[in-house]
């Protein structure tokens, strides 16, 4: 997958899912069937206000983990074109304040 989307975490928790163990489980959720991860599973967690996916945005690379909810989640998602409206001018003046 193209790494196109900056996720921020609203509700709930992300994690990010180990290679070698990827299996998940299967949850019954308003009548649909969505796969969450099993916590222990997860090599990292995203909790409300943490974000994740502006590396693969910035360096135009594929997505390069696999992430799954490990509990009901809500989050904002940024798609490429917003992300480089708001977020590169932002990087670009955090980048030079920390050559100066």
């Amino acid at each position: 997958d193209a790494g196109d989307t900056f996720f921020v975490v609203l509700v709930g928790s992300v994690g990010v899912v180990a290679k070698e163990n990827s299996k998940v489980s299967e949850l019954e959720n308003v009548g649909m069937r969505d796969k969450v991860a099993v916590a222990s599973e997860c090599t990292k967690s995203y909790t409300p206000g943490q974000h994740f996916g502006e590396r693969d945005i910035v360096c135009q690379t594929k997505r390069s983990k696999t992430y799954k909810a490990t509990q009901d989640s809500l989050l904002l998602m940024v798609e490429t074109s917003d992300f480089n409206h708001v977020m590169i001018p932002y990087y670009i003046k955090q980048r030079l304040a920390e050559i100066r």
